[in-house]
This record gives structure tokens, sequence and C-alpha cells, in this order.
């Protein structure tokens, strides 16, 4: 329409361009934000899963097992991308394939992959078995890099705060804590904690990455609890086998949900042969738990399947958190907590709540380092 000399645009076309133009800013907006924010960060974490990219503070980098086999494909796989079919992705994601039926420049010879890992591991030999040492020299590298962060995250000092913070639940301080990218719940970061405690309680002896049995991200920060049937953390030593349970279940829920399981998980652990005994830890000690626990000092544990198997003597040592801070604290080796631990569980009082009380917990710390 033409008013004049100018050209006038009808309101309803007009309320039409606006529309459309604003829905669409408003989406591409939206679509931003997510892939900047929600997508980036579940990407991060999916990754994560995998082993094979670790992020650390604002850097991403391979795990250089893995950085040195792409080394000198990676040209050719970029090269070689298109778009695949729905079906044909779908069936490489879901189904467990070879190398190779996934992408045939994925497909290296094992002899030349060795030779090119011995630049990074030099006392890789060609002339043993390759896959074998190639696992070792991956766990090394995952222990290192686990050591590397205990010393940057949860050295004595911090593990102190963290479970001070854990004793009176302010889930924020822990969560807070050195911006460390946590991605599971509490309960979860007090087993992973105890297992770190008790790593350096050791004097870093065991692999703590055999024995934390829970799923690790690729930065070795937790996910998920413990797998059922089994306890929280195992530390295989040479002497003696110890089973760490941990819990921040307290009053009734204590005793209903950790009596049984503490004391089964021991139990058939000995009775597969094993030489072992079981450590309770917990910000709160049920008296009626203690008393438990202590009975089996005297009672037989069956082999349900057999009777005619049992073990006896199930040795549970329980301890708070402020014992374990106390240990910290006091820079208390395990050469001394066990010899302690094998006297005072031999000790002739029955009652768990007033053997914990009057005994283990006073004389816990009147143990001199000499």
């Amino acid at each position: 329409m033409k008013l004049g000399n100018y050209n006038v645009v009808k309101l309803d076309t007009y309320t039409d361009i606006f529309d459309k133009n604003f829905f669409y800013l408003v989406h591409l907006v939206k679509w931003l934000t997510n892939l900047e924010k929600e997508y980036a960060d579940n990407n991060k974490r999916f990754l994560s899963l995998t082993d094979v990219i670790i992020f650390d503070e604002n850097n991403i980098t391979l795990n250089p097992i893995i950085k040195v086999y792409f080394e000198d494909i990676i040209d050719d796989l970029i090269a070689d991308y298109s778009v695949v079919e729905k079906s044909d992705y779908t069936d490489k994601l879901h189904n467990n394939l070879n190398l190779n039926e996934i992408n045939p420049i994925l497909d290296k010879d094992l002899g030349v992959y060795a030779k090119q890992l011995q630049n990074i591991f030099p006392n890789l030999n060609l002339d043993l078995n390759i896959q074998e040492q190639i696992f070792k020299f991956s766990k090394d590298d995952k222990t290192n890099r686990f050591n590397s962060l205990i010393n940057k995250y949860f050295d004595n000092k911090s593990l102190i705060e963290l479970l001070e913070h854990i004793t009176v639940r302010d889930d924020k301080k822990i969560l807070d804590y050195k911006n460390i990218d946590w991605d599971t719940n509490i309960p979860t970061i007090f087993e992973y904690l105890i297992g770190i405690a008790w790593y350096s309680i050791t004097n870093r002896q065991a692999d703590i990455t055999d024995f934390l049995n829970m799923s690790l991200d690729s930065n070795l920060l937790p996910l998920r609890f413990a797998g059922g049937g089994q306890s929280d953390i195992v530390c295989k030593y040479p002497r003696q086998d110890i089973l760490i349970e941990v819990t921040l279940s307290n009053d009734e829920n204590q005793r209903r949900m950790e009596l049984e399981p503490v004391s089964r998980h021991l139990g058939r652990y000995l009775l597969k042969g094993n030489n072992a005994y079981a450590i309770f830890i917990a910000p709160y000690l049920d008296p009626n738990v203690l008393v438990g626990f202590r009975s089996y000092k005297n009672l037989n544990y069956y082999d349900k399947s057999n009777t005619s198997k049992f073990v006896n003597n199930l040795k549970i040592i329980p301890l708070s958190i402020q014992d374990i801070i106390y240990i910290l604290k006091s820079n208390l080796g395990y050469e001394y907590l066990e010899t302690f631990f094998n006297t005072i569980y031999q000790d002739e009082e029955n009652d768990g709540y007033k053997w914990y009380t009057n005994k283990l917990n006073p004389k816990l710390r009147e143990i001199q380092c000499s």
C-alpha cells in the first residue's frame, strides 16, 4: 500500500514478521545457552567416564597411552570424516566392536604401537607380552596421577577439614571445597575420603586404584557407591587384608542398615580362605551396633549353603570420624595401629559399647610413636 511517497506495511504483516523473528531469536539464545552450559557440562561428564580424556581445570588432555595410539592416524581420521546413516551409527554405538570394525584406520599393528610407546615408556620390552605391559604402564600412570591428585587436594590437612565438615554435615563446604568438580553425593565422597585417608595412614603401601570399590572418572574422582554384596574398601596387604565399611547413617538406621552387612561381608570373605578383619567407620557409633559387632568375637559365622563350614572370631574394629581425624593429626602409622588393634581386640570386655567407650577410644589416644 502506498501513501503519498511512502510505502506502508500493514500492521498484521509487521506483527507476523516480528513474531517470527522474535521466535527464532528466543530459540537461538536458548540453544546457545544449552550448548554452552548444560550440554557442555553433560558432555564433559560423559567423556570423563571413558578414562581417555582428562580435564584439568582449563586444560584438556588425552590419556598418554591413548594419545600415542592416535598421534599418527588422527589426520587420516579427520580426512575420512563423513556423516553416516543413523542405523550404522547406532550399530557402532550399541555393540562391542573391534577397532577395525569401527574404522579400518583404527586398526594399528601392535608391534608398531609398542615401538611408539617406548618413547614414553623406555622400559617396555618388545620381547615380552605387550598387552600385559601396556596394562601395567596404564595402571602405574593412573596411580601416579592419583598421588598427584592427593598431594594437590587431599593431603592430611585437607582430609581433616573435609572430615570435620562431614561430621556436622556441612554439605555446601564439602561440595565447594577447592572448586573440586564433584559428580556424586556426600556419602560417596565420605567413602572416597576414607579410602584416601587409609591410603595415607598406611604410607601409600597398597594400590589405591585397586581397593577403592567405586567407579572413578578420568580425573579419578568418584562417581558412585561400592557395588552391592561386598565391602566399601578392600585393602590387601601381605599379612592381613582389611575390609573398611563406612556409613553416614545414625541412630536406629545404623543398626538396621549396617550390623548385618558388615558381619556378612567379613564372614564371607573369611570363608573364602582369606585372612582379614574389618574396620567400621561412622560419625556416630550406635551403642547397640557396637554390642553387635563385639559379640562376633565369640560367635560362629556359617556358610549358609554348607553349615559344616564356618569361621569364628570375626574381628570388627569400630572407629568414629573423630578417631580417624585424631589418627591423621597424630600421624599414627599403620605399624602402630595394627599392634594396637590386635591388642585391644583381645581385651576381656565383651560388652561392645563399654569396650569401645572405656578401652578402645581412650587407649587409642595413648599410643606413643617411637
